[in-house]
C-alpha cells in the first residue's frame, strides 16, 4: 500500500506555514501582514513581524521560518546582509526580498532569493509570491509512505533522486540509501507525475529538483550520478523540466 501525506511537525495533515516579516517601516510590516492574511486561512498562517533586522536574526536562530520577507534598505543591518547571515546560518527558508530599489534585483540574486518585490507593486506581487511559496513549502513535506521488508518507511518526495525498475522491482534511490518494493513503472509514474517526475528512459524516473545537467544521451543529477536519456524522449524532457524550473523559479 502506498500513501502519500503531509509531514509536519506536530499532526500529520496540519499545514502551517511559519512566517517572518522584517521591515524598519512599522506601516510596511502592517500592510505585507494584512495582505498575507488576507489571502490565506487565518489557521494557516503563523506570522511574526520584526522592525529590526539583528532582534530577526536572533530569532532565526532559534527558530526555522518557512518564509523570510526582507526589506533591503535597513538601518544598521540590511536586508542583503541579513540574508547573507541567515544562509550562513544553515537556514534554507525562502527569501523574498522587497525593496523600492529594482536595480538591487542582481546583487540579491547571490543569496538564491524566492522572489524579488517592488514596493510599488506590492499587492499584487505578493499574493503570487505567497501563493508559489505556500505551494512549494506544502509539496516539499510531502512523504511516500510504503512497506519495506514487512515495516513502513516514510520518504521525503523532495529527498527521492529516481526511480529505477528492474524486473518486477522498483528502486527508489535517495541519497543516502536505496529501497526495493514490488510495483510497476506505470503505477509509478502515475503516482509521481503529480510531482513533476520526469521520464527519460523507459526504466527511470527522475526528481527534476535534482537535475543538474541535460546532455545528449544522459540526465546528470547534482551528485554527478548518471541517468540515460532516451533519444525519443530528449525534446520532451528538455520541455518538461524547463516548465518545471519556470514554475519554480518565475
Amino acid at each position: 500500500m502506498v500513501i502519500f501525506y503531509y509531514r509536519e511537525l506536530g499532526q500529520v495533515g496540519e499545514h502551517v506555514i511559519s512566517v517572518a516579516i522584517c521591515d524598519d517601516e512599522e506601516t510596511m510590516v502592517s500592510l505585507e501582514k494584512e495582505k498575507l492574511l488576507s489571502i490565506s486561512d487565518d489557521s494557516e498562517l503563523k506570522i511574526k513581524t520584526f522592525t529590526n533586522g539583528e532582534v530577526l536574526l536572533k530569532k532565526v536562530q532559534q527558530e526555522d521560518f518557512d518564509i523570510i520577507c526582507l526589506d533591503i534598505e535597513m538601518p544598521n543591518l540590511n536586508g542583503m546582509e541579513l540574508a547573507k547571515r541567515i544562509r550562513e546560518l544553515g537556514r534554507e527558508s525562502l527569501l523574498i526580498f522587497i525593496t523600492n530599489y529594482e536595480n538591487k534585483v542582481f546583487q540579491s540574486l547571490y543569496y538564491a532569493p524566492f522572489r524579488f518585490i517592488r514596493k510599488q507593486y506590492l499587492e499584487e506581487e505578493l499574493e503570487e509570491a505567497y501563493l508559489s511559496a505556500k505551494e512549494q513549502i506544502l509539496q516539499s513535506r510531502m512523504v511516500y509512505t510504503f512497506e519495506d521488508k514487512k515495516i513502513m518507511r516514510n520518504i521525503s518526495i523532495k529527498d527521492i533522486l529516481y526511480l529505477e525498475v528492474k524486473g518486477h522491482w522498483i528502486f527508489i534511490n535517495t541519497a543516502e540509501k536505496q529501497y526495493k518494493i514490488r510495483e510497476t513503472m506505470k503505477e509509478m509514474e502515475e503516482q509521481f507525475g503529480q510531482y513533476n517526475f520526469l521520464r527519460p528512459h523507459v526504466s527511470f524516473l527522475v526528481n527534476p529538483e535534482w537535475v543538474y545537467l541535460v546532455g545528449d544521451k544522459e540526465l546528470l543529477l547534482e551528485n554527478k550520478i548518471s541517468i540515460p536519456l532516451s533519444r525519443s524522449k530528449k525534446e520532451e524532457v528538455k520541455q518538461q523540466l524547463a516548465e518545471y524550473m519556470g514554475r519554480r523559479y518565475q
